[in-house]
């Protein structure tokens, strides 16, 4: 699979034709592809001609139609063609749970302070109760 700094349509596709092989161990031709993807999605999206287009870098920019059609043949999913997109989610993920930790361990400092002042305040002597003689 493409890594996060390498993920040109080109690369990302040939490296599914790459990963996914035919059950006879070869890549799948183009017209397979095609073929495939009209089966799965019950109507024509992409043709082999586009499919080369897009391995040899001809065409940079699929359309979201493109990339639909590859997702119905090639077990990825949508992400898989926006690797940056994915990263940013994941160090959203990540700053989000950091920040819930954070938060999470306030609170439990909070509630040992509470616990701690509610200790000293039950072992002292009740307001009110200190029998002082000294009233008239």
């Amino acid at each position: 699979m493409a890594s996060d700094t390498d993920f040109s349509i080109a690369k990302l596709v040939n490296d599914l034709f790459s990963t996914y092989r035919h059950p006879e161990g070869r890549e799948y031709t183009h017209k397979e592809v095609e073929a495939g993807i009209t089966r799965r999605a019950g109507k024509k999206l992409i043709d082999a001609s586009y499919l080369s287009k897009l391995r040899t870098g001809t065409l940079q920019k699929p359309s979201i139609l493109a990339v639909e059609a590859l997702c119905h043949f090639f077990p990825v999913d949508v992400d898989y063609f926006f690797p940056s997109i994915t990263a940013l989610r994941k160090n959203q993920t990540e700053r989000g749970d950091g920040e819930r930790q954070q938060v999470l361990a306030r609170n439990r400092l909070l509630r040992q302070h509470v616990e701690a002042m509610m200790k000293m305040l039950n072992e002292q002597a009740p307001l009110g109760d200190d029998n002082d003689d000294t009233t008239p």
